[in-house]
């Protein structure tokens, strides 16, 4: 895949920053009108999409920009959080999934604490499509934590003695 080649990646990664920044940074800073209608009181939703881009240059030396896939966020419900921290929090899930290294095989992306899932929509034809949405309603990682291998072992010994 192109993501392993340093350049393309960096430069697909820096997009997917600043178009995250933008947007969802935007759409998570207050506002007075919402703020007191209370509006922002049981949590934030976010449901945005957004292209990521590339050029290639033709053979007659033009540029021609595509669309290389969609990037699709629906978070709902988040808790009160500074905007640029949720957006790192974002950005940092995104660069990982699309890492070409996956260096931590137990890596979980979360988001303020919640676990957020990532995955290729498979039926999304003819431009791909990147879901980042919450798991289970309210699911956290203080909830979700898998047994290590010493407890489930030790599990195991135990029925059968």
């Amino acid at each position: 895949m192109r993501m392993d080649e340093e350049v393309f990646h960096y430069v697909i990664v820096n997009q997917i920053k600043m178009k995250v920044t933008q947007l969802i940074g935007a759409i998570l800073r207050p506002s007075t009108d919402k703020v007191q209608a209370g509006v922002i009181a049981g949590g934030r939703n976010i449901d945005e999409s957004f292209d990521v881009t590339y050029e290639v240059e033709t053979q007659e030396g033009q540029w021609n920009k595509g669309v290389l896939f969609r990037i699709a966020i629906r978070l709902m419900k988040l808790p009160t959080q500074s905007s640029a921290s949720t957006v790192s929090q974002i950005i940092e899930c995104i660069e990982n999934f699309l890492s070409p290294m996956n260096t931590n095989e137990n890596w979980q992306p979360a988001i303020q604490g919640q676990i957020v899932l990532i995955s290729w929509d498979q039926k999304a034809k003819p431009t791909p499509l990147m879901v980042i949405e919450q798991s289970e309603e309210g699911l956290n990682l203080a909830q979700k934590r898998p047994l290590s291998s010493h407890h489930s072992s030790s599990l195991s010994t135990s029925e059968s003695e």
